[in-house]
């Protein structure tokens, strides 16, 4: 996928796609090309996996997206005009501590990748590499993630708990 200058998506255009009510995830798509997007939302139509999935085509339309709604997944463009991916990353991690962000890129750059994760990211796709099953792939793995990071967080709290008891039996004895 390129990059055509003249086919950006306006940057206060927040566009909405609601599909079947039967699927489960809310997924938010930052990018401003409007071909790229449109072929990354079909993909993502195509899993079956979603339920709606919103575009955007700014990081501070995204910051604002994401302030106003909880996300299941984020795909994320690295170049976005005036900010890059980097910085809505480093908002998204400190304000909510998830990485349930996939970044997406035409570039090759394989340090951008490295970046992108060590920030937070949970997956870096090449736009080359945007099918159906590659998007399926990667929303099952953030899925996944989700899952078990809510499971160690139950687990964290069941064993605070637990010494809480044991410490109040030891106390009464």
């Amino acid at each position: 996928m390129r990059h055509a200058r003249n086919k950006h998506i306006p940057s206060n255009n927040l566009t909405i796609v609601n599909l079947s009510q039967n699927k489960k995830l809310s997924i938010l798509v930052v990018e401003d090309n409007m071909e790229d997007a449109k072929v990354l939302v079909k993909a993502i139509e195509q899993t079956g996996l979603a339920k709606e999935v919103q575009v955007t085509s700014t990081i501070d339309h995204a910051i604002s997206a994401a302030g106003n709604k909880e996300f299941d997944c984020i795909y994320l463009d690295y170049h976005l005009p005036g900010r890059n991916g980097s910085d809505f990353i480093r908002f998204h991690t400190q304000t909510t501590g998830k990485g349930n962000i996939i970044m997406f890129t035409g570039q090759d750059d394989m340090h951008t990748a490295v970046e992108c994760m060590k920030m937070g990211a949970s997956d870096f796709l090449h736009k080359s590499q945007i099918t159906p099953a590659s998007v399926a792939k990667s929303l099952r793995y953030v899925t996944e993630l989700k899952t078990a990071r809510e499971n160690a967080e139950k687990n964290e709290a069941a064993l605070i708990e637990s010494e809480f008891r044991l410490n109040s039996i030891i106390a009464r004895s």
